[in-house]
């Protein structure tokens, strides 16, 4: 999973990079879905988790932050039932962590 975002390369801004890591995907071979609604951000308040992607094998459950994973992010995710759960940053290029609850942290280039 990890060398799937390898080659990404991402605007520094949310909506497009989202839109940018969607198109890379279905590239991929994958079948995404943006926006993806969940009941409880971490606030109480219903949220959205960025891109649900899919193929044969397996669902990815992906958030996009900015430097550091952000509390609703790892809680939306920590929730959602997927194969892989993994939070994206932008402007963190060859960044590598994870949670305990299986969480994957990504460090991706901007441009």
């Amino acid at each position: 999973m990890l060398t799937l975002f390898k080659d990404l390369v991402v605007e520094d801004n949310a909506k497009k990079a989202q839109l940018q890591i969607v198109s890379y995907l279905e590239n991929r071979g994958y079948n995404c879905k943006i926006e993806q609604h969940v009941p409880d951000r971490y606030d109480g308040m219903s949220g959205r988790i960025d891109i649900i992607a899919n193929n044969k094998e397996h669902t990815i459950a992906i958030e996009v932050d900015r430097q550091s994973p952000r509390m609703k992010s790892i809680f939306k995710l920590t929730n959602y039932k997927a194969d892989y759960k993994i939070i994206l940053l932008r402007g963190m290029e060859g960044y590598f962590s994870s949670f305990n609850n299986n969480i994957r942290v990504i460090g991706i280039k901007v441009k």
